[in-house]
């Protein structure tokens, strides 16, 4: 399922098909997949994303003030790209949440 931002804006996109703020598969771009993606599913990219940028905490407060807000492109239109969208903006991850628990208001990301 895509990720939205409130305004209606897709939060991921494939970069080479449609415009983005930011491509993260770029060639001098800290965020891109540092292993190559060939051969993987879906499931496994996202998953082995999510295995290398939690391990590093400077990179991930470096994204949240880079690219909040912004659409990201990647080589998949649904992979990595979701894993940073759903780190740096809070407000998809609430709305994600609101679905099953209308009352959820904030998420506190600091701690």
């Amino acid at each position: 399922m895509p990720l939205y931002f409130s305004d209606g804006r897709r939060a991921c996109v494939h970069g080479l098909f449609m415009p983005c703020d930011y491509f993260i598969d770029g060639p001098n771009s800290p965020y891109k997949a540092p292993f190559n993606n060939v051969g993987l599913t879906k499931i496994q990219r996202i998953l082995t994303y999510i295995n290398w940028i939690s391990i590093k905490p400077k990179l991930i407060a470096r994204a949240r003030r880079e690219l909040r807000g912004k659409v990201l492109g990647s080589w998949y239109e649904s992979s990595h790209a979701e894993v940073l969208a759903l780190l740096v903006n809070s407000d998809i991850v609430i709305q994600l949440c609101k679905q099953e628990d209308p009352t959820i208001e904030s998420i506190d990301f600091t701690s």
